[in-house]
């Protein structure tokens, strides 16, 4: 079973003595990958290390599901979802809530405004009490898609850390 990194940086929302709340089970080829603001923890996989995955957690709605998830498409070049087309997006359970699971294809502009072309994003947004969580996976299209089975693993083994 994989555990949380006592260094990584703390998100919005989390002070620097706190704990990372979650546990996991990592996926075997994944391992931690650089520190990032906003982040709870960031791992790599896949040749080179191109396929990235990340949580991050904000207080409050995080600016909401609709708005994130359109964001995320945005930023593959996606025209964004209505709102009954967020509404018909698959749910998986996570931290024993319901979460929106999207995934898209296209050019990535991340951040930075780098891009990364013919790329693929797979996204959960998890309310909890308070928090929104977000769950990322970006990276070559071919690379991610081989890792969806992981990424939904991954997802679903999160556990809330016993204090």
């Amino acid at each position: 079973m994989g555990n949380a990194m006592p260094n990584a940086m703390p998100p919005m929302g989390i002070t620097a003595g706190d704990s990372i709340p979650f546990t996991w089970e990592l996926p075997a080829d994944w391992k931690p990958g650089p520190e990032k603001p906003m982040r709870l923890v960031t791992f790599v996989t896949g040749p080179e290390d191109r396929v990235e995955c990340y949580l991050t957690q904000l207080s409050g709605e995080g600016g909401g599901i609709d708005a994130n998830l359109n964001r995320w498409r945005g930023q593959l070049g996606l025209p964004p979802l209505s709102p009954e087309e967020t509404a018909a997006l698959p749910r998986w359970s996570v931290l024993g809530r319901d979460a929106v699971y999207m995934e898209g294809n296209g050019d990535y502009t991340n951040m930075t405004g780098s891009v990364l072309k013919n790329a693929m994003l797979l996204g959960i947004v998890c309310p909890l009490e308070g928090k929104m969580l977000f769950i990322r996976m970006t990276g070559p299209q071919e690379e991610v898609a081989a890792r969806r089975g992981a990424f939904e693993s991954f997802c679903r083994s999160l556990r809330m850390r016993e204090n």
